[in-house]
């Protein structure tokens, strides 16, 4: 889908099996249409010191992990397959307009 100058862009979280915390799960990203890269979500390692947030861990199987994160990415009103090109993307430096 092509966004139009001026709209917000999507945020999705996106979740594979490098992000496996242990003793915690998976620890998703945050990734912004458009723009290369990730952000990641909370403070790792977490030791609850000023200005540290605890992060969000989805699952201890990747399948838990996926399914949480197609579920917070659909509530916001976006697809998997939206999601999945979103990711692509920034992965290979943005978008390409």
């Amino acid at each position: 889908m092509n966004r139009t100058k001026g709209m917000r862009k999507r945020i999705v979280l996106h979740v594979d099996e490098t992000m496996y915390i242990k003793g915690h799960g998976f620890r998703p990203v945050f990734v912004t249409e458009g723009e290369a890269g990730y952000n990641e979500n909370g403070t790792w390692p977490y030791e609850g010191k000023v200005g540290q947030t605890l992060p969000w861990f989805f699952g201890h199987t990747i399948e838990q992990a996926r399914e949480l994160v197609r579920k917070h990415n659909e509530r916001l009103g976006v697809t998997p397959e939206e999601a999945a090109l979103i990711v692509a993307q920034s992965m290979t430096g943005g978008s390409r307009r």
